[in-house]
């Protein structure tokens, strides 16, 4: 059975299909998996993950902020796309914002892959979460 509308205003989905948007509703995501984390993995107070938004808004940092060394990761708006990077800066992933042909608004990376919001999150945090365990010792 196919997905596609067989009428949509795509026009409508498309203008409300913002960078901004996407990245409010990645912001809510993002808060959600570490809360989700910290509490499945009953990580102590004292080296719980966080998700911290800067001032302007448009950028949150991931990590575990009482742990010196520790690695950050920055999501944030980047021009007309969202794109991940660490400690150094450099661009880990980086997707713009576009209404797929099903008329969801989705996360397309260069490569043409098309990324649901959990994707996308999953991508930019599952590392920091499962790749060191020693870290939450």
């Amino acid at each position: 059975m196919s997905t596609i509308p067989p009428e949509l205003n795509w026009v409508e989905k498309r203008a409300a299909c913002s960078v901004e948007q996407m990245f409010s509703e990645l912001l809510r995501g993002i808060e959600n998996d570490v809360a989700t984390f910290n509490e499945i993995m009953k990580i102590p107070d004292q080296v719980r993950f966080k998700a911290e938004t800067l001032s302007a808004g448009t950028t949150v940092v991931v990590g575990q902020v009482n742990i010196p060394g520790r690695t950050r990761i920055k999501i944030g708006i980047v021009e007309n796309r969202i794109e991940t990077s660490g400690d150094g800066g450099r661009a880990i992933i980086s997707a713009r914002v576009a209404l797929n042909n099903e008329g969801r608004c989705i996360l397309l990376l260069k490569d043409g892959t098309e990324l649901e919001q959990w994707q996308f999150r999953k991508m930019a945090l599952e590392w920091a979460f499962f790749d060191d365990q020693l870290r939450y010792i």
